[in-house]
């Protein structure tokens, strides 16, 4: 399965929600993606909501500035997409974990970071694998390398408990917004 989606996009964005304007990327104060090749770890942070849903939110702002700020990583933006393109997003096998500045799919980055705002969102986490490629359980992602690092946070984080199983959906929770705390984590891991 292809992971570079940019010739994909160039074909089917006028069919998109919005001519594709929530999957386009370039906004201000996002790195080039030539950058993804000089950076090498790589982050995607996901809404699990739509673009159109959470665009007046700053939370996606604020981590892409705090990863952009941690030396050697490079940030991505990624939306549920609408259902709309949902077809679209199937007939051309695009994963919905999908990096609105690389056009790349999920197994492009080291880290995904699902920023969860409400609890009904939640319901999204398993569709969102499953459209993507990456195993649903910890156990099966844990048997493939390639797979990256899945972690969960936002204001719903400490209303998350329906995923603390023996075989859970994200790999870690992160309660909290301190600035600092986030950009130790990126440290962390990229320094794993």
């Amino acid at each position: 399965m292809s992971t570079d989606f940019f010739e994909w996009y160039e074909r089917v964005y006028p069919q998109l929600t919005g001519h594709g304007l929530w999957l386009r990327g370039g906004e201000p104060h996002t790195l080039s993606p030539d950058q993804y090749a000089r950076r090498p770890f790589r982050v995607l942070f996901a809404r699990l909501s739509t673009y159109a849903d959470t665009a007046e939110s700053f939370t996606h702002t604020m981590l892409y500035a705090i990863a952009r700020s941690v030396a050697g990583v490079f940030p991505d933006l990624a939306y549920l997409p609408p259902r709309h393109d949902m077809a679209f997003f199937a007939q051309g096998q695009a994963p919905w974990l999908l990096g609105t500045q690389t056009k790349r799919g999920p197994r492009d980055f080291d880290v995904i970071g699902f920023s969860n705002s409400i609890v009904q969102e939640l319901i999204n986490l398993p569709t969102m694998l499953q459209h993507s490629g990456i195993p649903a359980g910890k156990r099966d992602r844990m048997k493939d390398p390639a797979v990256p690092l899945l972690l969960l946070g936002g204001a719903n984080a400490l209303h998350t408990s329906v995923f603390w199983t023996d075989d859970p959906p994200v790999d870690g929770i992160f309660v909290g917004a301190a600035e600092q705390q986030i950009a130790r984590i990126l440290q962390i891991c990229r320094a794993g």
